[in-house]
């Protein structure tokens, strides 16, 4: 039973539902942030509390069966939110994404891992806001179009 506890204590594995995702849920809901999708990195089961209350839709979540973006049906990761612990096939599926994010209107990247960051900054996203005393970072795309509804077939 010891080893229960001190593996929940140390595991890399944390659960993350107690992350405080009302700052994410508020930025997504004003200013017309809804007209954009948005992605979070390092948010675990946290994920689909923002999913449920924001406004803008994402291009991740929890239904890994129903995928159908070539961005996660290539490279065999479950969810973009923990890319890092799906190994290459993970962070593949996240750089792919991060390449094609003007595709599907993807324009801010919300962040509780800060080992994501330096694969935004490589991939040209900006720094604009955190949150909650530094444990969540809001991350931007300039050129982002609005997001429009992905057809499958294009």
């Amino acid at each position: 039973m010891g080893l229960a506890f001190i593996w929940l204590t140390l595991s890399p594995f944390h659960v993350t539902s107690g992350l405080n995702v009302d700052p994410v849920v508020s930025f997504l809901n004003r200013d017309q942030h809804d007209k954009y999708r948005y992605m979070t990195l390092g948010f675990g089961n946290a994920l689909p509390k923002v999913s449920t209350y924001a406004n803008a839709s994402s291009v991740d979540g929890e239904y890994n069966s129903a995928r159908l973006l070539p961005e996660m049906t290539r490279y065999g990761a479950a969810q973009l939110t923990n890319a890092k612990f799906f190994g290459s096939a993970g962070m593949d599926s996240l750089s792919a994404m991060l390449r094609h994010a003007n595709h599907y209107g993807l324009k801010y990247i919300f962040v509780h891992d800060p080992f994501y960051e330096p694969v935004l900054v490589f991939a040209g996203w900006r720094h604009v806001e955190t949150f909650d005393s530094g444990e969540i970072t809001v991350w931007f795309k300039d050129d982002a179009p609005p997001a429009r509804t992905i057809s499958r077939f294009a």
